[in-house]
């Protein structure tokens, strides 16, 4: 695999929970691809990415060195692989499997790898989210709003459309509003010394905003275990009413003392069911 990205984790890019905002991850993947492409000596350009899944493995805080290394899927034309690390302890830290538009292949001039166990898709899968219904259908089926916003000149990439750091920052500050509705309140969270952690994302992405745009947010939680809740996120133009992208996420709530999950009580997975979207 190629070296990808070199970098060092700000402390203004932390959360609540003391850790790398998972908006930060997505970021370095993103210039993880490039420098891949530049590499060959292509370009990479964000229309490429269709499907963006994501399996974080470890928390990272500031001060952390990272570094990743990329390459093309043993496994067809059409994925690369990220692998994100600490880069003095080599520990990975995430993984991110890019599935390319259909119109795209990956260059030639990379070698081809196999996607390693630790990047495969778990909970979610790797393939396009295309339930994208609009608006009004969402919210009958039970989803709410969780998030509304404008694009930003400061929201877009080079090529003038709004980066995938951006997409996902509009799900950090929507998604407290969906734990919420489950139940797990802020009042909870506080009250038990917990955090909300996600462990595994997929973005799907069948077009991007250009600044100017307003959007929101429909939210709702898909599907709740002994100690995960599954929520999807549809982003939509607030003036059409129709859907341009989705994210998915496994998330789960974590003791801030001790780092590791907690398993719900019946009585919370019980609550979280009876809000739970059934598509």
């Amino acid at each position: 695999m190629h070296e990808s990205y070199r970098g060092f984790v700000n402390t203004w890019e932390c959360d609540e929970n003391d850790h790398l905002n998972v908006q930060g991850y997505v970021q370095r993947f993103e210039l993880a691809a490039r420098h891949l492409y530049a590499g060959v000596g292509e370009r990479w350009g964000a229309e490429r990415l269709r499907v963006r899944h994501i399996r974080y493995h470890k928390e990272c805080s500031a001060g952390d060195l990272l570094a990743a290394q990329s390459g093309a899927s043993g496994e067809g034309s059409d994925q690369i692989v990220h692998m994100l690390r600490d880069a003095e302890s080599g520990t990975l830290l995430a993984t991110a499997i890019d599935t390319l538009d259909a119109a795209d292949a990956v260059p030639d001039a990379l070698e081809h790898v196999e996607i390693p166990d630790e990047a495969r898709p778990r909970s979610l899968s790797a393939a396009f989210d295309s339930k994208t219904l609009d608006d009004a259908a969402l919210r009958a089926k039970g989803y709410r709003l969780t998030y509304t916003g404008i694009v930003g000149p400061h929201h877009c990439g080079p090529e003038g459309v709004m980066d995938d750091q951006h997409f996902i920052a509009r799900v950090t500050d929507g998604v407290s509003h969906a734990w919420s509705h489950a139940g797990f309140t802020k009042a909870f969270l506080d009250a038990e010394g917990c955090g909300r952690v996600a462990v595994e994302m997929k973005l799907s992405i069948g077009r991007r905003p250009t600044s100017g745009q307003l959007l929101h947010l429909l939210s709702g939680h898909i599907a709740v275990s002994r100690s995960t809740i599954t929520f999807r996120h549809v982003f939509i133009d607030s003036e059409t009413k129709t859907a341009f992208a989705t994210t998915q996420v496994t998330a789960l709530v974590m003791s801030l003392e001790t780092r590791r999950a907690i398993r719900f009580s019946d009585a919370m997975r019980t609550a979280a069911e009876t809000t739970m979207i059934r598509d």
